[in-house]
């Protein structure tokens, strides 16, 4: 998902100046509208209210975050010197700096608050994206091949509802989280492929963060080079956040294949019988 969002700026003047200076100076696809609290800034957006853009409301007051819930906005706070007087507690994204303003994090604003799923990462076969409901027929296909393989599933093998386990996964692993495992789709033909992901943070005697990652792939699609892809665009995705210090991957010592895979892209592996 590739968005054009236009900032509906509701701030102070010289906060407003900042924002835009900042954003005027890294980035140039964004719309910007300045509504100053002194108007009735409502006519603004509904000469606005056919355009193609994706609104996201950044404010400074507990006044404006309200009007634009109102109007069913996400609704990003902002937090200064001058505004401490603001609870700014009813938007569930706040920031302290300009810097906090980019393309990522607006689209992650915007999914989070219209429940879509965020992308991922893209490879030149495949796209990486959060499950969907719509997902569960494989996940259950999935399940299905791997009776005998519980790393090759994505619900506990005791899982007696499916469908309310996937639900509440989606709502909340994600957005707690920020990491879970992920649909692998085919991009030409939006095919789902398998999973990937990451599941348990794994205890460590340091403060190193590790954490297991996880792979299965549907029998037809398997042996075709998608999981290794994948892989290498996530794990090289993982490493420029820096959010793990680890990755270590639990495979049964009978997988061969899974345990190539890990090895080649030098994943700590963990056997078990």
């Amino acid at each position: 998902m590739h968005l054009h969002f236009t900032l509906l700026l509701h701030l102070q003047e010289k906060y407003y100046k900042h924002i835009v200076h900042f954003l005027s100076k890294n980035y140039t696809i964004w719309g910007i509208n300045y509504l100053d609290g002194r108007n009735n800034f409502s006519t603004d957006l509904k000469t606005r209210s056919g355009s193609e853009e994706t609104f996201i409301a950044l404010c400074d007051s507990d006044q404006a975050i309200a009007y634009f819930h109102r109007k069913g906005f996400p609704v990003i706070a902002f937090s200064h010197d001058d505004n401490t007087d603001e609870s700014l507690m009813a938007s569930p994204w706040l920031i302290l700096s300009a810097d906090a303003l980019t393309p990522e994090f607006l689209e992650e604003v915007y999914c989070r608050y219209y429940r879509l799923p965020l992308t991922i990462t893209d490879t030149a076969r495949c796209h990486l994206r959060e499950l969907l409901m719509a997902d569960l027929p494989f996940l259950m296909e999935l399940q299905k091949e791997n009776e005998t393989n519980p790393d090759g599933c994505f619900f506990p093998t005791d899982c007696e509802d499916p469908d309310l386990f996937l639900r509440e996964y989606i709502q909340h692993q994600y957005p707690f989280y920020n990491y879970g495992l992920y649909a692998v789709l085919e991009k030409e033909q939006n095919t789902f492929l398998g999973i990937a992901g990451f599941s348990t943070p794994i205890e460590s005697d340091t403060e190193d963060m590790d954490i297991e990652i996880s792979y299965a792939l549907l029998k037809r699609h398997q042996h075709k080079g998608y999981m290794s892809e994948v892989l290498e665009s996530l794990i090289a995705r993982e490493k420029e956040n820096g959010r793990f210090d680890q990755l270590t991957a639990r495979i049964h010592r009978s997988n061969h294949a899974s345990i190539h895979m890990a090895k080649k892209q030098k994943i700590s592996i963990i056997l078990y019988e």
